[in-house]
């Protein structure tokens, strides 16, 4: 199930790509990057690139609770990684393009929902 479940947001990721690509000068993939020499520190699903600005998305299948909380957790290590200045995203195919910002604050609703 894990091979589906990878070529499923893999699709995902190339639709993405499709959606945004006008909109940048450079588009990377599956990005990792190092904590030291030996290490992954973290894996962003796609880095768009202008003059100046760098954009983190990343993308998730089902838009649910859990899927949210790791998108934000990803997004946060990529901004500290990188520090440059720019905007971070999630995409679902249920949502489509969503900025980071709206996502926390969705998150922050429905815990207090709950209370």
């Amino acid at each position: 199930m894990a091979k589906k479940n990878n070529i499923y947001h893999e699709i995902l990721v190339e639709r993405l790509c499709e959606l945004i690509r006008d909109d940048y000068a450079l588009i990377q993939t599956n990005v990792c990057y190092p904590s030291n020499s030996t290490e992954i520190y973290g894996q962003i699903d796609l880095i768009a690139f202008n003059p100046g600005t760098i954009d983190f998305y990343e993308v998730k299948g089902p838009y649910n609770l859990n899927n949210l909380r790791k998108a934000v957790k990803q997004l946060r290590r990529a901004r500290e990684y990188w520090q440059y200045h720019g905007e971070d995203f999630v995409y679902t195919p249920q949502k489509g393009i969503e900025r980071l910002d709206d996502i926390v604050r969705e998150i922050t609703a429905r815990k207090y929902k709950k209370h």
